[in-house]
């Protein structure tokens, strides 16, 4: 096993400031680059590089580094800076990525709204299963299965300038697989895949593969905790794996009125011990951004006022982030200024294209936020997460824009937003 780093030594350009924890896998520090920025560092235990699988296990994660800096994942992800080998005594792997504050993950904010310090309300809660399936959604257009899901791994940056309030960022992907190529430790005896009690779908413990239904499988259980009135549906851990088995979660009790039965019809069968029976990332978000109920708590601990957009027109020399939208078959054009989308821009988008009017709406930016504005022209209605749109309309990350018609359901060529 490599030795571990001491606080004040040296590895290759990051200083290390701090040992944040020591695992059988991996010791995690806060360390500071050559530029001041601080970062953290990740020392793997295993595997080795006398371990058989160790070579293939680098070139795996760098493909899996590429693959997410190429999906609009990227804008939910910790950012990956680089990975490479030291002669730590003896020469190891490391991991450099991005610092965030693991004290800000969703399992404190369940914690806190449990004990009522810092109370949640249905919109709040929503917003946060919105942004999160959203997410999870785009990871698995990236062709990845996170495989150890949690709300520990589930990052809520404070952030004013979001409507959520946060900046939603995933974590932990070093033992993630590529749902498209085996992983490298698969015929390894003894290494299994990753997963946390109370969190592992019946694909860990089966001893298969996991699957994007099984990453669903948790979302379901983190959904029930942030919705419903159950909570954790599965709480007493002893019977874990024989309550699983046999899916002895009770339909949810959501905390908020939705109008219909079909998010808690599609939470439940995300939690069906078998995979065929549960439906995708993309199902559940489509379904939560059409919710427009709003319970008696929200009365109760409303959710802090943000002042109102002003209306007046954008700041075309914002240095802020750039709007991306992605469609459903993957394709993606970022926009830097204002513009405006109809049928000629959107039919990259697919032939769908041919719903829009010229123009269909127009995408405007003001400071360090994007907005959109229906054409009062267009045909057919602009829709922002299921809803008609009349009126301008601020955008966050997981955000769907499409046209159709609200009355009769009708959505076509959806694009989500994201930002780089």
């Amino acid at each position: 096993m490599p030795r571990e780093v001491d606080v004040g030594e040296r590895v290759g350009k990051y200083l290390i400031l701090d040992k944040l924890n020591s695992g059988g896998m991996a010791t995690a520090y806060k360390a500071r680059d050559s530029r001041g920025d601080t970062v953290f560092l990740k020392q793997y235990h295993s595997p080795t590089f006398i371990m058989p699988w160790y070579r293939g296990y680098m070139a795996y994660q760098e493909k899996m580094k590429r693959r997410i800096a190429e999906s609009p994942f990227r804008n939910f992800s910790y950012r990956m800076i680089e990975y490479f080998e030291f002669n730590a005594r003896p020469k190891c792997y490391f991991q450099a990525i991005e610092f965030v504050d693991a004290s800000q993950s969703l399992e404190n904010r369940l914690r806190h709204a449990a004990d009522r310090t810092k109370p949640l309300t249905w919109s709040q809660r929503l917003t946060m299963a919105k942004v999160t399936m959203g997410a999870i959604k785009m990871l698995h257009q990236a062709k990845i299965v996170h495989s150890d899901l949690k709300p520990a791994n589930i990052i809520l940056i404070d952030n004013p300038d979001s409507r959520m309030g946060y900046t939603l960022k995933v974590i932990d992907l070093d033992f993630s697989l590529l749902s498209d190529q085996k992983a490298p430790w698969h015929d390894q005896p003894d290494q299994g895949y990753f997963g946390t009690p109370g969190y592992i779908s019946p694909e860990h413990f089966s001893g298969d593969v996991p699957q994007h239904a099984s990453d669903v499988f948790t979302c379901g259980i983190i959904l029930y905790q942030l919705l419903s009135e159950q909570g954790h549906p599965y709480l007493d851990g002893e019977s874990y794996v024989s309550d699983v088995q046999a899916h002895r979660a009770p339909p949810p009790d959501l905390l908020g009125d939705t109008g219909d039965d079909r998010l808690q019809d599609l939470m439940h069968r995300s939690l069906s011990p078998k995979m065929a029976d549960r439906p995708t990332a993309k199902e559940l978000h489509e379904e939560l951004i059409r919710d427009t109920g709003r319970p008696a708590d929200d009365a109760e601990h409303p959710a802090p006022s943000k002042p109102a957009p002003a209306p007046s027109a954008p700041d075309r020399k914002s240095t802020s982030a750039r709007l991306v939208l992605q469609s459903e078959s993957g394709t993606e054009a970022s926009f830097g200024v204002d513009s405006e989308l109809g049928a000629r821009v959107a039919s990259q988008f697919g032939s769908d294209a041919r719903f829009f009017s010229e123009p269909q709406f127009r995408l405007e930016k003001k400071g360090d936020s994007w907005f959109v504005v229906p054409a009062n022209t267009a045909t057919n209605q602009t829709m922002l997460n299921g809803k008609a749109i009349e009126t301008r309309q601020p955008l966050n990350a997981g955000d769907v824009l499409a046209v159709g018609n609200e009355s009769t359901g009708i959505t076509k060529l959806p694009l989500t937003v994201s930002f780089e």
